[in-house]
């Protein structure tokens, strides 16, 4: 076995081992993902908060495994194209596309990231919804350009107070 060989069988491992923690990670992270929709659903500030700085962590972690194993490939591999990403044209140079390991780790992968992104969306619908739904409970209840309305008192006069859906019992 020559030198070269040897060396693109340690780097081909070391990128592996990478990628196995950056698969781990991201599938942890689609999993904090739903455990805030939840949060946000049943209106758990307290797991919210929770879930959100989770999730922050588990973004930095991800970035800096993304950074070591972009670094460790060939840098031929890492230019960025429009048309393929820098994991598949790795793939397709060391001929990974038809090893079950690796297309097993780049299908979890693609997966578990399908799976953040779609999570993402409907909590950030979900978050505007709430929003949304609270400004307006205010305006209905507190509106700003309120009529008061008149009322006499014993003297004759009328006397003008706001009134709110809140104060009639609503």
């Amino acid at each position: 076995m020559n030198n070269y060989s040897k060396e693109n069988k340690e780097l081909l491992q070391d990128i592996f081992r990478i990628l196995v923690e950056e698969v781990n990670l991201y599938e942890g992270l689609a999993e904090t993902v739903l455990n805030k929709q939840k949060a946000i659903v049943e209106n758990d500030i307290k797991s919210l908060k929770k879930y959100t700085v989770m999730e922050q962590s588990f973004v930095k972690k991800g970035n800096d495994l993304t950074r070591k194993r972009i670094e460790n490939m060939p840098p031929e591999t890492v230019v960025k194209d429009q048309q393929n990403s820098i994991l598949t044209r790795f793939f397709k140079k060391y001929g990974l596309l038809n090893d079950h390991d690796w297309s097993g780790l780049e299908s979890r992968l693609h997966v578990a990231l399908t799976k953040i992104k779609r999570a993402n969306l409907e909590n950030s619908m979900l978050l505007k919804t709430s929003i949304s739904f609270v400004q307006n409970m205010i305006k209905l209840y507190y509106p700003k350009k309120d009529k008061g309305s008149a009322t006499y008192n014993r003297e004759g006069k009328s006397q003008v107070e706001k009134t709110h859906v809140l104060d009639c019992g609503v």
